[in-house]
């Protein structure tokens, strides 16, 4: 059996969407629309979160697992995802902030999650993400940005078993971040996930 370079071993990618809504529109028949990602080509699993957190900067934001960066085109190009943004996204609209970062498997179990994205200031190293990176809650799936179709440098999705749980980190946070981060996005609040259709 050939050895695998793991350099050259795949690299899940996680794609997130950050949604601010015009005023007035309920986030709920969004993210129910948004179930319909899991058929799209690729997807392993996904799930959404709707702000209950009120520092949150976004109403909602949800999040597909792919398995690779090669899977991203794909993806973007496919008709479920174009239809979720015409059809369900678009007339409820008024803001929205996304990136695509590798990460090192899917989001653990959870009722809760804290999905995020964030932009350094000029001059940060690899190092001092991967160090950010240490610092999250066991099962987080959160990386460096998969390319440069994203302003965010850093970012994912952290789960926790309940929301208290959640409550009881955000105390610290963004602080973790600390002058990483001079453009933060994200929303917190109980989790809704999805696995791939079948």
């Amino acid at each position: 059996m050939p050895v695998v370079d793991p350099a050259e071993r795949a690299v899940p990618v996680l794609h997130v969407i950050l949604m601010e809504l015009k005023p007035g529109c309920d986030p709920a028949p969004l993210l129910e629309a948004a179930r319909a990602l899991r058929g799209a080509p690729g997807a392993l699993d996904g799930g959404a979160v709707r702000a209950d957190a009120p520092e949150s900067t976004h109403d909602a934001a949800l999040w597909v697992l792919l398995p690779d960066r090669g899977a991203l085109d794909a993806f973007g190009a496919s008709e479920v995802l174009m239809r979720f943004l015409r059809d369900a996204l678009a007339p409820t609209l008024a803001r929205m902030d996304s990136g695509d970062f590798e990460v090192p498997g899917s989001p653990a179990a959870g009722d809760a999650a804290l999905v995020f994205a964030a932009q350094a200031r000029h001059g940060v190293f690899a190092w001092e993400w991967e160090r950010a990176a240490a610092t999250l809650p066991p099962g987080a799936a959160a990386g460096a940005s998969a390319g440069d179709r994203s302003r965010f440098d850093f970012g994912g999705v952290i789960t926790f078993p309940a929301r208290l749980d959640l409550d009881d980190w955000l105390v610290g946070w963004p602080g973790e971040l600390g002058p990483l981060a001079s453009s933060l996005a994200w929303v917190a609040g109980r989790a809704e996930r999805w696995e791939a259709a079948p």
